[in-house]
């Protein structure tokens, strides 16, 4: 009897899957994630690393990138409001726990590729990549928002994941 053509796609689709899980395995062991630290610098974001025993000497910087957190369409790719890599993968742009990147200064051995001011009460994303010495990538992820004070100056308020349920206390950047 002859496999149909289902079983025959849905067959090389399974091995395909196979392998490419057995080659991804060893990249996906050496890639982890964080919570960024994001403070506040005169009414701008700030974003930096952990205070941890990894970080403590501080980390290769490999970019930073802030997206805004979209609400209903998820047929879209958020939009990138600001992004920089740094201009040579080997460079050894370091981030310490005890400093921080400034929302839209890129160091200057890096490559700014987009920048847009953040608005007031939308919720954004930033994610900072850092390599470790044994070459790991560390996402560091957080999200914030900014809101207005007075004299004109922002306030930088960071969204933690609620510890009741996981969901995001978004009420925190809505308008008053």
């Amino acid at each position: 009897m002859m496999p149909s053509s289902t079983s025959t796609k849905n067959r090389w689709r399974f091995l395909a899957v196979a392998a490419l899980s057995a080659g991804c395995t060893s990249s996906m062991a050496t890639s982890r994630m964080g919570s960024a630290v994001v403070t506040e610098s005169n009414g701008v974001p700030c974003f930096s690393i952990p205070v941890n025993d990894e970080t403590r000497q501080g980390l290769p910087l490999r970019g930073i990138a802030v997206t805004e957190i979209q609400t209903g369409d998820w047929n879209t790719l958020p939009a990138e409001l600001w992004h920089f890599t740094a201009a040579d993968p080997a460079s050894r742009l370091q981030l310490r726990p005890t400093a921080c990147v400034r929302y839209g200064e890129a160091p200057t051995a890096s490559i700014q590729r987009t920048f847009k001011p953040l608005m007031p009460y939308r919720v954004y994303y930033v994610m900072v990549n850092a390599r470790t010495d044994d070459s790991s990538m560390i996402a560091y992820v957080a999200k914030f928002c900014v809101k207005p004070a007075a004299a004109g100056k922002n306030i930088v308020q960071t969204i933690s994941p609620d510890e009741r349920g996981g969901d995001q206390r978004y009420e925190l950047c809505a308008r008053p």
